[in-house]
């Protein structure tokens, strides 16, 4: 009873908050708004549903019998870290404390995975072009459709709450002034989770800033300071937590072949061995894989589905930009790019798992496609128009 209570206030909640922002938009656009996005968590929970058949590491995250958990405690506190401990502190109350079920978890994990395609979906609406087909769908709203993306981002796991704290740190920054005391929260919570993917998202943002046209010179200096000393708070922490002396080339290449090679070892699932691979065909197993000939179930043949349309969507990308596109590019999306750049330098040298990687990478992958179709809305609207685009 208690489970039904809590997704009905929950979900009569993100209803409510669908509503206002699509009143924001005003009585023309404002239906479609609401259309859109509850058409979207409607189908977003759909694979909160199917989640807990294929629960992996979840289930332990939830049950608190994680096989790798070196900590068994009745106390919430003890939970406090950074990492998969981090996660198992967010679980305490409502897993230990409320008792509610796994599928629950998952109904609540994935309303966190919603909200992060929201804050993509309402960006991104405000930042293209204008909206066109691919094989007869529409970019807005069916990028935000991609199977294997709303399946990983719909139950327990590192992977829904990573995905979810990028989009709110990224919103949070085009709101800067009135949400810059998110920036804070939104970070932390990347790191806490991926120490890594947490440096990643601020190296990614700090590049973005520095080229960047849109924020005033005092905000840019604001930001960097504030970014130094993120950068300088978090980095011996984060080479602690991947147990290297420090985050030199040399010790990232030797923790990148030890894990590769770990990873892609005969006895584990879906392995590929990228210590054989050239860089080329690292990135492009990380980007494109699996394809047809690695489908053995439901999973992978969606993933399949969905990276014919990445491959697809890049060519496009690849044949329609510009240089002038780079230097046009809203601040957001820059910084969601370089840092889905570095996420793809990192994680393709060092996942030879095919599982582990459809996993891993739907926390930034979405940026790819955003960007290439956002150059090719331009290219569109150019040809429309006659005249050249320069800036946003």
């Amino acid at each position: 009873m208690l489970d039904v209570l809590v997704i009905a206030v929950v979900f009569a909640l993100v209803f409510r908050s669908n509503r206002k922002i699509a009143e924001s938009f005003g009585f023309v656009h404002g239906p479609w708004y609401k259309q859109s996005l509850d058409r979207l968590l409607l189908y977003h929970t759909l694979f909160s549903f199917l989640f807990p058949l294929v629960p992996g590491d979840a289930l332990g995250y939830w049950n608190f019998n994680f096989q790798q958990l070196a900590i068994s405690s009745d106390k919430m506190s003890d939970y406090f870290g950074v990492g998969t401990v981090f996660l198992l502190w967010l679980d305490f109350i409502p897993a230990r404390v409320m008792g509610l079920s796994f599928l629950t978890g998952n109904i609540l994990y994935g309303v966190c995975g919603f909200l992060g395609l929201r804050y993509l979906f309402l960006l991104y609406v405000g930042a293209l072009k204008t909206n066109f087909r691919i094989v007869g769908l529409a970019v807005i709203p069916y990028l935000f459709y991609l199977p294997n993306m709303n399946f990983w981002t719909a139950g327990v796991g590192k992977d829904t709450l990573s995905f979810f704290g990028i989009a709110w740190f990224l919103y949070s920054l085009v709101h800067f002034r009135k949400k810059f005391i998110y920036l804070l929260p939104s970070f932390m919570l990347v790191y806490a989770i991926r120490p890594h993917v947490g440096l990643m998202l601020l190296l990614g943002t700090t590049v973005a800033m520095i080229f960047s046209r849109e924020m005033k010179p005092v905000y840019k200096g604001l930001f960097l300071v504030l970014a130094v000393a993120g950068f300088m708070y978090v980095y011996q922490k984060v080479a602690i937590f991947l147990m290297v002396q420090d985050l030199s080339v040399d010790s990232l290449s030797g923790l990148a072949k030890d894990k590769a090679g770990a990873l892609s070892a005969r006895n584990v699932g879906s392995a590929v061995d990228i210590t054989q691979y050239s860089i080329p065909m690292r990135l492009f197993t990380y980007l494109y894989r699996p394809l047809l000939f690695d489908v053995h179930n439901l999973i992978t043949f969606l993933s399949f589905l969905e990276n014919l349309i990445y491959l697809l969507v890049t060519w496009i990308g690849i044949r329609a930009i510009r240089w002038r596109d780079l230097s046009a590019m809203p601040l957001w999306l820059k910084a969601g790019f370089v840092t889905f750049l570095a996420a793809m330098i990192v994680f393709s040298n060092s996942l030879g798992n095919l599982g582990i990687i459809m996993r891993e990478k739907n926390m930034t992958m979405i940026y790819l496609p955003m960007v290439c179709l956002w150059i090719s809305s331009r290219r569109r609207v150019e040809a429309a128009t006659g005249k050249i685009l320069t800036a946003t």
